[in-house]
């Protein structure tokens, strides 16, 4: 038999690789190559881009040309990328550059009245912020966004999802900037340019899909996508790359 033949059960993957790819249809190594990309692979609801990194790794083992696995991980979207479903609890998330322990820190510093817990934990490129308090105000008035960005002196994106409509606000300066919102809801501020987040050049050929479902798009980014009321992050409160406040 081919390497393109192979089962995808010969590849002994992760329980949740193999149903990701199961979700689109994939029986074989050579469905995985010719019929999806990296990209449709990441966006699915359950997935995140450890999957992605999974499946290069095995394809590599299973003996598949270099260059072909080059080409699957950096091909556009050959799915359309599924709706966000109409869920209508609101959640949403902080995110920006820089460490869990300086966030952490700019965070007491602009922390002002109220009690809030809030839990900062690296992922990817990021430093992600979920904030009991802070997470289902819009994203557009997101005090804790402005102040953070003031302190740290850098951008700060504050998400949040309410249904099927998303947003995606970046403030800068202590103020929101720039925004962008599913359906091209108005937000009374200048476009956001959903192009400049760090993506790769696969990534931003599929921007029209990922447009309409934010979360998606935030896995790409190497995001966990879920907000501080949906489940506890699946950190150690002991890691050095995770930080736990309670502030009161």
């Amino acid at each position: 038999m081919t390497v393109d033949g192979r089962w995808m059960e010969e590849l002994d993957l992760t329980i949740r690789s193999y149903w990701v790819v199961k979700k689109l249809g994939v029986n074989t190594v050579g469905d995985l190559l010719t019929t999806t990309s990296a990209v449709d692979v990441v966006v699915l609801p359950g997935s995140a881009k450890r999957c992605r990194y999974e499946l290069v790794h095995k394809l590599a083992r299973a003996g598949v040309d270099p260059a072909t696995v080059d080409a699957w991980a950096e091909a556009p979207a050959r799915h359309p990328v599924p709706a966000y479903p109409d869920d209508p609890h609101p959640w949403g998330l902080l995110f920006t550059a820089g460490e869990p322990a300086g966030v952490a820190e700019g965070i007491r510093a602009v922390h002002r009245d109220g009690a809030d817990d809030v839990v900062v934990y690296r992922d990817g490129t990021f430093s992600v912020v979920l904030s009991r308090r802070h997470e289902t105000v819009p994203a557009a008035g997101n005090a804790l966004a402005a102040g953070l960005s003031a302190a740290l002196g850098r951008a700060v994106y504050a998400f949040r999802q309410g249904g099927p409509v998303g947003h995606l606000v970046a403030y800068e300066n202590g103020a929101a900037a720039r925004g962008f919102a599913t359906g091209g809801e108005p937000l009374g501020l200048p476009a956001l340019d959903l192009g400049e987040l760090p993506l790769s050049r696969a990534e931003r050929a599929s921007l029209p899909g990922l447009s309409r479902n934010l979360p998606a798009l935030l896995r790409l980014l190497d995001i966990r996508s879920y907000g501080y009321g949906q489940h506890n992050p699946e950190h150690d409160e002991g890691s050095p790359t995770t930080v736990w406040l309670s502030l009161g």
